[in-house]
């Protein structure tokens, strides 16, 4: 992914901490209203043989072909899941229209981790060098109503 990070500013729109305890688990969803979502594993349980809380990436398509480290599964016509097991300090980032949920943590030790939307916006304040009708132009130059 090539960003031509000279031209935007990345702005957090919001973040939020997860704290989830034995049997906890957070259902497929997605984050229309940003760019990116990150996700900051502060404590997971160590794994031996159960699930601490996995994150799970859903796609309409097969794109997991690539993704190093993760698990694959194919759920046949329509979708294919790629499952990433976290441990302490491991930093996703991924755009933030991608389904995902997370397994149920089988553990008695909570997972916690902080989780954050970033939105990119173009760091010029003049429209002078709006060529890219897609982008988010710099907050500055909105109108409030």
């Amino acid at each position: 992914l090539h960003i031509p990070h000279e031209r935007y500013d990345s702005h957090v729109q919001k973040w939020w901490p997860v704290d989830t305890s034995l049997g906890g688990i957070v259902a497929a969803h997605q984050h229309n209203n940003a760019h990116f979502s990150v996700v900051y594993y502060v404590s997971v349980p160590e794994t031996i043989d159960r699930d601490p809380g996995s994150i799970t990436f859903h796609s309409p398509e097969n794109h997991w072909g690539v993704c190093v480290g993760a698990s694959v599964s194919d759920r046949g016509v329509g979708e294919s899941r790629a499952r990433f097991v976290p441990t302490t300090g491991d930093l996703l980032i991924f755009p933030s229209t991608l389904r995902h949920s997370v397994t149920t943590n089988e553990y008695d030790t909570k997972r916690m981790s902080i989780s954050m939307d970033i939105t990119l916006t173009r760091n010029d304040t003049t429209n002078e060098e709006a060529t890219d009708e897609m982008s988010i132009p710099n907050p500055s130059l909105w109108t409030k109503l």
